[in-house]
């Protein structure tokens, strides 16, 4: 085989080879009753949640509530964490999903933080930030964390390039490695 031969074949490959598809994951994740955000008067509160989902991609990781309730003292930031079970393909991991509620006479806001990524076997997990504000006392509002949910599999183009250079390095070297032919 020439090397222009070889070189077509290998462009023909690479323009075959498809890109990656969407996997379906099954995804849960546990309940978090309410939780005060002490010394405040503000509340959180997570739904379980059960979902079959595709990924690689952004989930609705979890759904839930924030309450803003009457504090009796403003103006200040107050850190909080809670711990929630997740489970992706039957690999568990307990997340600590840290935010923070500042409380103000005009609005309250709460501010879950973004996470590094979890490892869940092929998957890894990334918690993306988001922010709620309540402008009057006894307000709910709804929460949704969301998650990009990333694949730690190569995409098969990636094996096909992989594949093709094992193949053209197997044919240089059968080919420089045969004995000299007598003339």
């Amino acid at each position: 085989m020439n090397t222009k031969t070889l070189f077509s074949l290998i462009g023909t490959l690479l323009c075959l080879a498809s890109p990656a598809l969407a996997d379906t994951i099954t995804l849960t994740s546990s309940a978090l009753p309410t939780m005060t955000l002490s010394p405040s008067s503000d509340t959180i509160t997570m739904d379980a949640g059960n979902a079959t989902l595709s990924a690689p991609g952004n989930v609705v990781l979890q759904t839930g509530n924030f309450f803003v309730g009457d504090s009796p003292i403003p103006d200040q930031v107050i850190p909080f964490f809670f711990n929630d079970t997740i489970t992706i393909n039957g690999i568990t991991q307990i997340l600590t999903i840290y935010g923070q509620d500042d409380v103000t006479n005009a609005a309250d806001t709460l501010t879950i933080f973004a996470q590094a990524p979890v490892n869940f076997g092929a998957y890894n997990l990334n918690l993306n930030a988001s922010s709620y504000s309540g402008v009057a006392l006894y307000q709910n509002l709804p929460l949704t964390l969301t998650a990009d949910i990333t694949a730690q599999t190569p995409e098969p183009g990636t094996l096909l390039l992989l594949a093709t250079g094992l193949v053209g390095g197997a044919m240089v070297t059968t080919r420089f490695g045969r004995p000299a032919m007598p003339l």
